[in-house]
């Protein structure tokens, strides 16, 4: 069977699938009012009708998925921001306590080497 064969006899099943659809006094009324090209026109605004259908509803779930996507997005990035700044909060309560535990060796130092120095 050859390739436009197929394709020909596939759309042709299609328009007939379509047309099993409709009711049958709507079909036989189109058939006799507009013939075999008039039922073909139909079945094939009827499939086009569909598919822009199902591609509507598509594209809203994509936006849907694409809205919770961005809002578990912006929560990661909020809570990355708070990791973030606890941790630099933490870091710079570590340097002040390094530099506070360096001022009062430095001063323990100096009263040691007082100490030490014999009296006047």
């Amino acid at each position: 069977m050859s390739t436009c064969l197929l394709f020909k006899s596939s759309a042709l099943a299609l328009g007939v699938g379509t047309v099993a659809q409709v009711p049958v006094p709507e079909a036989l009324s189109t058939y006799r009012e507009y013939g075999v090209i008039g039922l073909l026109i139909l079945a094939v605004i009827g499939l086009w009708l569909e598919a822009t259908r199902k591609e509507r509803d598509a594209q809203t779930r994509r936006d849907e998925r694409d809205k919770r996507e961005e809002a578990y997005r912006l929560e990661r990035d909020r809570k990355d921001d708070e990791r973030t700044e606890k941790f630099v909060a933490a870091v710079e309560h570590l340097s002040r306590s390094i530099a506070e535990s360096q001022t009062q060796c430095g001063m323990n130092q100096y009263l040691l080497d007082h100490l030490k120095k014999p009296g006047p």
